[in-house]
């Protein structure tokens, strides 16, 4: 049987991209020993399904077809820096997100009891929408440059619009995850803000 790794997010453009890589370089040097994410890779998970069966894939996707018609597009705009599950034991550290949330909740609603219907374990953890910047395995590699960077927690100023969800297949290597979409759904019912 074959097995597919996947997930539901919704990705950032080309534009938010550009930005995002600009900022994190004056992060990364900062703490150059922690595993960066990949720029392009960021984005905001809406459920991470696990490992599951083709077939429960193509049900999931056409469900999830169902479930997201008729959204519409809306802004993001990215918020400070913080670490899950905190500042002083870091394994994760990301960027918030400020505008937008009140639609990535409504997403992720759509999206969780889609999951569910499928056979999808319904998710334990509140939903907390950001963008994983790094993971962090050895304590020791979060410098206190990085954590002063963090206690500011400044936005950075920027703002997107978001006009689509992606199931995404996850392929995990050495080198960190190789994702690809295995379908998109745009967000129709008006133009993006």
């Amino acid at each position: 049987m074959e097995i597919v790794r996947c997930f539901v997010c919704v990705a950032l453009g080309d534009e938010a991209r550009r930005f995002l890589e600009i900022y994190v370089s004056g992060l990364r040097k900062c703490a150059p020993s922690i595993r960066w994410v990949s720029v392009a890779a960021l984005h905001v998970t809406l459920k991470f399904c696990g490992e599951i069966p083709v077939e429960t894939v193509e049900r999931l996707s056409e469900n999830y077809a169902g479930a997201l018609r008729n959204v519409r597009p809306f802004r993001l705009s990215l918020e400070g820096l913080g670490c899950f599950p905190d500042l002083h034991r870091p394994t994760v550290l990301w960027i918030g997100i400020r505008e937008g949330l009140e639609n990535l909740v409504s997403l992720y609603d759509r999206v969780e009891r889609a999951s569910v219907s499928s056979g999808i374990a319904p998710e334990k953890r509140s939903f907390s929408p950001h963008l994983t910047l790094a993971r962090i395995k050895n304590p020791k590699d979060m410098t206190s440059a990085l954590s002063e960077r963090i206690r500011e927690s400044a936005a950075p100023g920027f703002s997107t619009a978001v006009s689509e969800a992606i199931f995404m297949k996850s392929r995990l290597t050495p080198d960190g995850p190789i994702y690809s979409p295995i379908r998109r759904y745009a967000f129709q019912n008006g133009k993006t803000p």
